[in-house]
């Protein structure tokens, strides 16, 4: 079952935000996804999408993470943000038993590398794995808004 529900405004983006939570059950196991639609109106120029995966150290039985590492979690999505300014926006949070991803979508990939350098430099409390690829049509984020 999903709840969408919405959520609150972040103001460090430069897009319309329009953040809603949907909450679930994937592969027997709860998660959480948080979807700016605000950010739909750049699919044309922001053709990059980025994973960032952060597996979880502590999950609580059940899944998700423990309050404590939520707010660790919670960390590195202000060093995730004040990273990628002015080069992403972040497009999607998605929470599960295992692990945390964030999906931003960027015009370029030029910037990728120094930024996952700069993650790797500024997260000390879990591992940081990033990915891009090219999704022109932006299925990552229509299957998560659509979901």
């Amino acid at each position: 079952m999903v709840l969408p529900m919405k959520i609150f405004k972040r103001k460090d983006q430069g897009v319309s935000d329009d953040w809603t939570v949907a909450t679930g059950i994937f592969e027997d196991g709860p998660i959480v996804i948080r979807v700016n639609r605000g950010c739909a109106a750049l699919e044309k120029t922001h053709p990059i999408q980025i994973g960032v995966s952060v597996p979880l150290r502590e999950p609580v039985p059940g899944g998700l993470p423990s309050p404590q590492e939520d707010g660790l979690l919670g960390a590195i999505e202000e060093a995730l943000l004040a990273e990628a300014k002015g080069q992403a926006v972040l497009a999607a949070v998605i929470t599960t038993g295992t692990m945390r991803e964030f999906v931003l979508y960027s015009p370029s990939s030029q910037w990728i590398e120094g930024f996952h350098h700069a993650l790797d430099d500024a997260v000390t409390t879990h591992e940081i794995q990033v990915m891009a690829k090219t999704d022109a049509d932006w299925s990552i984020y229509k299957s998560l808004a659509e979901g």
